[in-house]
């Protein structure tokens, strides 16, 4: 029997949640650049989608996490937008996150802040379009790392209008709304216990995560993971959430072994053949400012995904792309209508044929 996991969190309210498609794609991304190990005959990774969350409290305060890639990405600070045109990464963005909220009937005065989950080119927007009153919000250590801006710091990797006349907040998860949620450290951002940041190192410096209490009766929770992951494998399986021995993988195999009798056992054996063990991540990542704390915190976080109450979504997360509602829908009611067991395995349908999966013995 798989251990029990530790995600313990505290009463509180529910807040409204909605999935913006902040319409940006990101293509040609190199496989062995992002995940490991290397799978035969896949030379890119999927393409990325970007999500944005657009989260509001019983109060009516509002606020984003993440926005998405600027329109303009070329006029990003300049260390940033001559890299991504040397990595030859193909980037597509239809509007801006402001443009997308106006169409909607949302006035951009009426948000609270921004937080941004970290400073990567592809979550940060174009805070600028937001009028003032709209604070900014960091993780902890952003500050130090990260400030002043360009041009005032010519190898700047943000903009100095990025935060230019708007109050900046970096979360303090020592101080008064901190707390433990299972083995993270987290800040009660409302207050009211709807909305909690959690400290979530590796990926980058002050990288954050969202948890967001979608109902309370009874509780059910979306962890917004960010950039603590770029594919479901490499959070899956863990030891607190074993490969399932049959009948929710099927619709995710190929049909040569789609009847196997325990499809399960056939993926534990293509882990070991790759030198992985049964219960460990399909995949490890390899974008990371601190690979070594990023594997603590996808641990940290593995606690979270193997709970029946909680739907855990990457920032890149493609699984979900035909199973959500998207903005200006809500997706407070993801447990009832079954979508995290849905989209749980998927990814493996992006990867059976270089897992050679259709050349096993499905007998």
């Amino acid at each position: 029997m798989a251990p029990q996991p530790d995600f313990q969190i505290p009463g509180g309210s529910a807040a409204s949640v909605k999935i913006i498609d902040t319409t940006s794609l990101i293509s040609k991304v190199n496989f062995v650049h992002t995940l490991g190990p290397a799978i035969e005959g896949v030379p890119y990774v999927p393409d990325c989608p970007v999500w944005s969350f657009l989260i509001e409290n019983a109060e009516g305060r509002k606020v984003l996490f993440d926005l998405g890639t600027r329109k303009d990405w070329k006029n990003l600070a300049p260390i940033v937008s001559n890299r991504l045109v040397k990595m030859g990464w193909e980037v597509t963005v239809e509007k801006n996150i402001t443009q997308i909220l106006e169409e909607n009937g949302f006035s951009l005065v009426s948000f609270e802040a921004v937080i941004w989950s970290h400073y990567h080119w592809d979550h940060i927007g174009n805070p600028a379009l937001f009028p003032k009153n709209v604070a900014l919000v960091v993780g902890s250590g952003f500050n130090d790392e990260f400030m002043p801006g360009y041009p005032a710091r010519e190898d700047s990797i943000l903009l100095e209008s990025d935060y230019e006349g708007r109050k900046l907040i970096e979360i303090d998860f020592q101080g008064s709304r901190s707390l433990k949620i299972g083995q993270m450290n987290a800040c009660d951002f409302f207050g009211d216990g709807s909305f909690y940041l959690l400290d979530a190192p590796g990926h980058t410096v002050a990288h954050i995560c969202g948890l967001v209490r979608t109902t309370s009766t009874p509780d059910t929770f979306i962890l917004m993971g960010a950039d603590s992951v770029h594919d479901g494998g490499e959070l899956r399986p863990s030891r607190f959430l074993p490969i399932p021995e049959s009948m929710n993988l099927r619709q995710f195999l190929p049909a040569s072994i789609q009847n196997a009798i325990c499809p399960g056992h056939i993926l534990e054996d293509i882990q070991r053949s790759r030198g992985r063990q049964a219960n460990e991540p399909f995949f490890t990542g390899n974008i990371a400012y601190d690979i070594p704390a990023l594997m603590q915190t996808i641990e940290k976080l593995q606690h979270a995904d193997a709970q029946k109450d909680v739907f855990f979504i990457y920032a890149h997360d493609r699984t979900i792309m035909d199973v959500v509602d998207f903005f200006p829908k809500q997706v407070n009611d993801w447990k009832s209508k079954g979508w995290a067991e849905l989209v749980k395995w998927a990814f493996l349908k992006e990867y059976w044929q270089g897992l050679r999966l259709d050349k096993l013995n499905a007998s």
